[in-house]
Order: structure tokens, then C-alpha cells, then sequence
């Protein structure tokens, strides 16, 4: 027991060194997920970023930042209460606008912009904005895909210095806000629809009356007779019928004793 007591005293200040260093090494050691990158600074300097992977860096002189997410991310943008939006046409609308965006350049987006998401959003909706106003409602409606690549450009050249990429940009969910225009653009689309349904019974009765004009030459004077005798026979199968049908033969006798 003195042999153990007699050893520890003499060895002590190598233990603490021992576990001194353990400290040390185990505190600037890190393991960085594969999706995060974490900045480094070095007495308030921007000195590079950690990359995935079990990463080690001096702890008493440099200070890791919180992990940004480097994988797309979609967000949602929606104009705040009471803010109109109006197209070259002077109609109001609303609409969300999503947009999917990645961090590619980690120092860019640090040091040029402080809370970047916010700053995203405030740009996009100004983007927004600015587009809408120079296109017209039915573009908006029926050209989306052109409206939504030009939000895209605009807004991509808007925060190019903050190390961001805007894949894509969409919009959902739009709306008139003016009732009475809702109402007249609803009776437009009714007109239409009533004007093609039109044109497609006008198209048939085109082609009805080609068919009757070629089955009419292929009758002869029997098959006349025949027709007719068939129209009556349609005309008085009904029980409420009170059509009279007189024979033309017995017409034109009439016709011919009248004469003399």
C-alpha cells in the first residue's frame, strides 16, 4: 500500500498532464454531419469551414460556429396581411410563392447577410412584387411557368452574394381579391364554354345534313313512300297523339272529282 501511495505521489503532476491533454485534444474534436458545414473563426476572423467527417482544430483559438445546412430547402412565402398584390391590368391578387434555394457558398453567406432567411424572404417577395406588376392576369394564369422563371432569375440576381442557389420557384393558391372581378371573368369563361358547345352542334348538324343530303339521293320514288310511310308510323305510336293521316291517293282523287 505505501509502495502504491509512494507512486502516485511521485507521478501525479504526469497523470494531470495526462488527462490535461486528453481535455484538449477532446474538445477540438469534432464530428460533422454530411449535410451540415460548420464555420471556423479565429479571433473574430473567418478562417475556413469544417467538412464532413471527424474534424480536429485548435480549441483556445478558434471558435466553431453553428452547423448550415447545405441540402435544398423549399420555403414558403406568403404576402403579409394587407398588402395588395396588382397586375399590369390593375387586378388584385394573392398567392404563395414557394421557392426551393441552397446554401453552396458557406463564408458568402456569413459574412454578406445577416439572417439569411429572413433577407431571402423580404427579396422575394420584393421580386414578387416587381414581376407581377408588369404581367398582365391572363399570362398570370395561363403563362405560369414564364412568370415563375422570370421571379426565379430576378430573385437569383438579387442574392447572388450571399452564396445562395434558387432552384425553383412556384406559385399556388391564387386568387382575385375583387369579388366583382371574380364575377365577370366566371361569366367570361361561362360565355366561352356556351359559345364552343355552339359551335360544336353547329359542326354536327353540318355533317347530319351532308348524310341526309346523300342518303335523300339514294332513295327512289318507292323508297319516298316508304319514308313516309315510317314517319307516320313514328308520329302515331303515341296514345296522345290526334294527328289525322289521310292516304295522298285519296287526296288527289278528291282533288281530281273538285276539278270537273
Amino acid at each position: 500500500m505505501d509502495a502504491v501511495l509512494g507512486f502516485l505521489e511521485s507521478s501525479w503532476p504526469w497523470l494531470l498532464a495526462v488527462i490535461l491533454l486528453s481535455l484538449y485534444l477532446s474538445s477540438g474534436l469534432h464530428f460533422i454531419e454530411q449535410w451540415n458545414r460548420h464555420p471556423v473563426m479565429r479571433f473574430g476572423k473567418y478562417v475556413g469551414t469544417l467538412q464532413p467527417g471527424p474534424q480536429w482544430i485548435e480549441p483556445f483559438t478558434n471558435r466553431v460556429l453553428v452547423g448550415i445546412d447545405v441540402r435544398q430547402e423549399v420555403l414558403t412565402f406568403s404576402m403579409k396581411e394587407g398588402t395588395i398584390l396588382q397586375t399590369h391590368d390593375n387586378v388584385p391578387i394573392s398567392f404563395d410563392t414557394i421557392l426551393t434555394m441552397q446554401i453552396t457558398d458557406v463564408e458568402k453567406f456569413i459574412l454578406n447577410v445577416t439572417d439569411g432567411d429572413d433577407a431571402l424572404e423580404m427579396r422575394t417577395l420584393a421580386t414578387v412584387s416587381e414581376v407581377v406588376s408588369r404581367t398582365e392576369l391572363n399570362s398570370l394564369l395561363h403563362e405560369r411557368e414564364t412568370v415563375c422563371t422570370a421571379i426565379a432569375a430576378s430573385t437569383q440576381l438579387r442574392v447572388q452574394d450571399w452564396g445562395i442557389v434558387i432552384h425553383d420557384v412556384a406559385v399556388r393558391d391564387v386568387k382575385i381579391t375583387d369579388e366583382s372581378i371574380q364575377e365577370a371573368i366566371a361569366m367570361k369563361a361561362r360565355a366561352g364554354k356556351e359559345a364552343e358547345a355552339e359551335m360544336v352542334r353547329a359542326e354536327a348538324q353540318v355533317v347530319i345534313a351532308k348524310e341526309l343530303t346523300l342518303a335523300a339521293a339514294q332513295l327512289t320514288d318507292g323508297g319516298w313512300k316508304l319514308k313516309g310511310m315510317e314517319v307516320m308510323t313514328e308520329m302515331t305510336r303515341s296514345a296522345d297523339n290526334n294527328t289525322v293521316i289521310i292516304p295522298s291517293d285519296i287526296v288527289q282523287a278528291i282533288a281530281h272529282v273538285m276539278s270537273k
